[in-house]
């Protein structure tokens, strides 16, 4: 049976850490905690499930950190989690269940984050953790193989993806377990005062304006984001999702017929823009003008038929627009591929 690591960094982590650990223990076969000297409980709480408990000395890289976690790790594969993250006992028996017919070396797992800010994209409504009205979903690396000379790189928004590409590992998708995150970040702000420091000093690297844009928008700090993520337009209005985050931003702020407009170039930017259709159609069908809106959902569907999301959307357009017949078949087509998706479930008994 394949065995399993999950590894933690931790600091000040004392109201999250045992809620995150204890549907864990018991279940997964090591648990390794990296703490960065907190000044609360959370090193006590963390010695109750773990022997594998490491204090070091924070040197402002977030990927050192982690990397300590995995390189003590000795098990077969190794899960990252953040402290303010939980992955349910039976989630966490099913990924165990997994891993023994895993063909592949890494996988992207999706992340609930919840959030009471139902404007957000994709925001769905959600009973399942007290004190939040619903999550967004977000996807990345979390689950590998203990590979020797796999690690984390940059110091600021760690990455797992550089390292795997140079192994030539492969890399797909699951579904089937979810982490779910309770949006507590005790880094964030050091993200941001670090990448503020570093956009001022070089103010030409999109790249880091563009993270730094990316969590001021997280901070709901809207119009600061606007700016970088304008600045980089005019300088590369293709670099990765500058006009869509532009255009969501717009959004947020009831802005809708600038919004359409901007999301609009983002199109013509990049044909495949997901996030940019998304948009679009909720604008459309937030305006009533549902052929529109049908056509950009339908646009989204077509480019990423794996976020069942954009099925659910699309259903819920033909129903606006009383074409129950299509509805049904949108909810088919999206359960044929997501036959678990809960959304889609409860959509399916609504119209069946």
């Amino acid at each position: 049976m394949a065995t399993l690591s999950v590894c933690l960094v931790t600091r000040d982590d004392e109201p999250f850490l045992e809620r995150s650990l204890t549907p864990l223990h018991g279940v997964v076969d090591e648990i390794i905690v990296v703490d960065l000297e907190s000044r609360d409980r959370t090193v006590e709480i963390a010695k109750r499930f773990t022997t594998k408990v490491i204090v070091k000395q924070f040197q402002n890289d977030l990927s050192d950190s982690r990397n300590v976690a995995v390189k003590t790790a000795s098990m077969d594969w190794i899960l990252y989690l953040d402290a303010d993250e939980i992955v349910f006992k039976e989630e966490a028996r099913s990924l165990k269940r997994f891993l023994d017919r895993a063909k592949s070396d890494a996988y992207v797992m999706p992340t609930r984050n919840y959030t009471n800010n139902r404007r957000l994209m994709g925001w769905t409504a959600s009973t399942v953790i007290a004190g939040f009205g619903g999550y967004t979903i977000s996807k990345t690396i979390r689950l590998f193989r203990n590979f020797k000379g796999v690690s984390f790189r940059y110091p600021v928004i760690p990455t797992l993806l550089p390292t795997l590409q140079t192994i030539g590992a492969k890399i797909e998708e699951i579904d089937d377990v979810v982490v779910h995150n309770l949006g507590y970040d005790p880094f964030r702000q050091l993200r941001v005062d670090w990448l503020g420091t570093h956009v001022r000093e070089n103010p030409h690297d999109i790249g880091n304006k563009y993270m730094l844009g990316a969590l001021l928008m997280e901070n709901g700090e809207f119009e600061s984001a606007k700016e970088h993520f304008g600045d980089i337009a005019k300088i590369n209005a293709k670099f990765r999702r500058t006009l869509t985050n532009l255009g969501t931003i717009l959004m947020m702020q009831n802005r809708f017929d600038e919004a359409a407009r901007v999301l609009m170039k983002a199109i013509e930017v990049d044909e495949n823009d997901v996030g940019a259709y998304n948009n679009l159609g909720v604008i459309f069908k937030m305006a009533k003008n549902l052929d529109k809106a049908e056509y950009m959902f339908k646009k989204a569907v077509h480019i990423n038929p794996r976020d069942p999301r954009l099925f659910k959307s699309l259903a819920l357009v033909f129903l606006d627009k009383r074409d129950e017949e299509n509805a049904q078949k949108v909810v088919k087509v999206g359960l044929s591929l997501h036959p678990k998706d809960s959304e889609l479930l409860e959509l399916k008994a609504r119209i069946s």
